[in-house]
């Protein structure tokens, strides 16, 4: 009996023994089945972002920090238009348009499917890009990861093993920031202007490591818009807005559009119109040797599917700031500006294109170099001030036109350009004091070829038309007035009918067209300018005094050239004008000699005004 009992005892403490180690075990199964491995396994997925899907033809950098394109190949682009002269009341332009290269599909193909073993895949995209990883349930009906990345940082994201999700990767090409995501939609308020970055696909993951290699696609069309001011003679200050569209005036669709874009499908849904100061948004220098004269806006739009650009229908409008140098005084308000603004809401640059239609993704480049209009008199196209060499150091351009054609610029401050004493030059000379004959100084300035010296019967032309003396709006009588005691005495020609009644930002003097009595040089001495016409500086204080207006043409005869002379009688003295409530200097003009085209000596020192080697558009 006791022995029966000790072997039941046994038995039982052997089920009880069992049973613990049964139920250990059981704990344990339930344990990793609830936690599906991330800590006890390692089930996880590790996320490259390779690269991003584009032309081959797309720069290294195509805006701001924070904009790239991951591609600095270089392939044929699509000529949309060759440069063409356009021109506006505002400013002219030389504009071209390129449409996009072959896409990268090679590099696509060598970097194999979206999912791999390996994670040691080449990187286009650098470092620093922010981008978010969404992961949904197999049918995409639950997010179960909202993951913020950054590329060169691949995360490392716990999944469960054997189990498929639908992935979503999304950036907008910043080192900053990425929209979030609500009820599956990027609003289309957070990608205005953005470049729109998107993939997704489907990931079955396995027990241990999984890796996830990304190639991004564009969901915006691109289109970077070069802007240089070197023929406007300055840089610039500040870029007010962009558009870009088809069309003029009441007829202009922009063709600015952001959208909302849909997580799961990759559409871009809901267009809306960009506000046009967003246009500059990704601004930058193109180029550390032109510095701020050439500028490159980077666009980012929602073209629908289909949209054609009828030829010669592709407008662009840019409203921006270019430093004046040198500094201007505007009279007779006596204000200084240092800037001036070049295009308005109604100026367009209205480009010759060929048809062709936008496509989604794609990178579309449009040249604009800007050039300072020009005013038109006897059906001639002229610049609008005298031709000056600029020999500060560290300029792109010594070629440039004076920012204002009357007021006297720097004239005894020796720590700046002195503009009004280079502004005489030796007959055909390339420096104003260089060898006469050398060259026509005009054909340099940026872009060079464009102007051109005038021919004797252009002067000639110039000569035989009506003109008269220039007064500041208001005035009265024989007065010309003065600029800080320099006299203001100059010729006015009527500008061709149709011409625009303004043009620009600009002061009146620079409405008008005029050519100065500024005397010339000679053995290196300033003679018979209007810079003498200052009482305190006339001979024995003889107020009236003998100026000379001197112009050269681009015609010789022997060891002499022609140019177009005429010389005035001016009575410098102080005035109290009611509207302008003080004593200003102002002259009075008493007599001018006769206008010809005369021969005089190669190397005495005669202003310049240059006119259109080619006509615009």
């Amino acid at each position: 009996m006791y022995t029966l009992n000790k072997k039941i005892k046994n038995l039982i403490h052997s089920l009880i023994a069992i049973g613990l180690i049964a139920a250990v075990f059981s704990s344990c199964a339930k344990e990793s089945d609830a936690v599906v491995s991330e800590e006890q396994t390692g089930t996880a997925l590790t996320v490259n972002i390779a690269g991003i899907e584009e032309d081959m033809g797309v720069p290294t950098k195509l805006a701001s920090t924070g904009k790239n394109t991951g591609s600095s190949a270089t392939a044929p682009r699509t000529m949309i238009t060759d440069k063409k002269l356009i021109s506006t009341q505002d400013f002219d332009a030389l504009v071209n348009v390129e449409g996009p290269a072959p896409k990268q599909k090679a590099l696509k193909a060598a970097m194999g499917s979206t999912q791999t073993t390996s994670a040691a895949m080449a990187t286009l995209m650098p470092a620093g890009i922010k981008y978010r990883i969404l992961l949904y349930n197999a049918a995409g009906t639950t997010l179960l990861r909202d993951v913020l990345a950054t590329s060169g940082t691949n995360p490392n994201i716990q999944v469960d093993g054997g189990t498929q999700y639908k992935w979503v990767a999304v950036s907008i090409n910043s080192t900053t920031t990425v929209p979030t995501v609500s009820s599956g939609k990027i609003l289309a308020s957070a990608l205005a202007n953005e470049d729109v970055l998107y993939a997704s696909g489907v990931v079955s993951a396995t027990a241990g490591q999984n890796y996830l290699n990304i190639m991004l696609t564009r969901k915006s069309t691109r289109i970077q818009v070069d802007v240089d001011t070197r023929g406007l003679f300055g840089e610039i200050t500040l870029f007010r807005s962009l558009d870009l569209g088809t069309g003029t005036g009441t007829g202009f669709q922009s063709l600015m559009k952001t959208a909302d874009l849909d997580i799961l499908t990759g559409n871009r849904t809901n267009s809306t119109a960009v506000a046009i100061t967003q246009n500059v948004k990704y601004i930058t220098n193109k180029d550390v040797s032109t510095g701020n004269h050439v500028k490159t806006v980077s666009l980012y739009t929602v073209i629908p599917t289909g949209t054609v650009v009828a030829a010669n229908n592709l407008t662009v409008r840019p409203i921006f700031d270019i430093k004046m140098e040198p500094n201007v005084y505007h009279q007779p308000t006596n204000t200084n500006p240092t800037s001036r603004t070049y295009g308005n809401s109604s100026i367009y640059l209205k480009v010759n294109n060929t048809s062709f239609t936008p496509l989604d993704g794609e990178l579309y480049k449009i040249g604009t170099q800007m050039i300072e209009s020009a005013i038109k008199v006897g059906n001639i196209s002229w610049a609008r001030a005298d031709l000056f060499y600029d020999t500060r150091a560290g300029q792109l351009d010594r070629y440039k036109f004076r920012p204002d054609a009357v007021s006297i610029h720097w004239f005894n401050n020796t720590t700046n350009e002195d503009v009004q004493r280079r502004s005489y030059w030796n007959w055909k000379s390339l420096t104003p004091a260089g060898t006469a004959g050398s060259g026509d100084p005009c054909a340099l300035v940026y872009p060079a070829g464009l102007w051109r010296m005038p021919t004797r019967p252009e002067l000639a032309l110039l000569a035989a038309m009506p003109s008269h003396p220039y007064q500041w709006p208001g005035s009265t009588g024989a007065y010309i007035n003065s600029v800080y005691r320099y006299a203001g005495v100059n010729q006015t020609w009527n500008t061709d009918a149709g011409a625009p009644a303004t043009f620009g930002d600009y002061s009146d003097y620079m409405t008008n067209f005029m050519l100065l009595f500024n005397g010339y040089r000679q053995s290196g001495v300033l003679t018979e300018s209007r810079a003498i016409l200052d009482y305190w500086k006339a001979t024995g204080g003889d107020r009236n005094v003998t100026t000379q207006m001197r112009y050269w043409s681009s015609e010789e005869s022997g060891s002499t050239a022609y140019a177009i002379a005429q010389s005035a009688v001016v009575n410098y003295y102080t005035r109290n004008p009611p509207q302008l409530g003080g004593p200003i200097s102002s002259s009075d003009l008493m007599s001018t000699g006769p206008r010809t085209v005369s021969t005089f000596d190669k190397n005495l020192g005669f202003n310049i005004r240059c006119l259109r080697a080619q006509p615009a558009s």
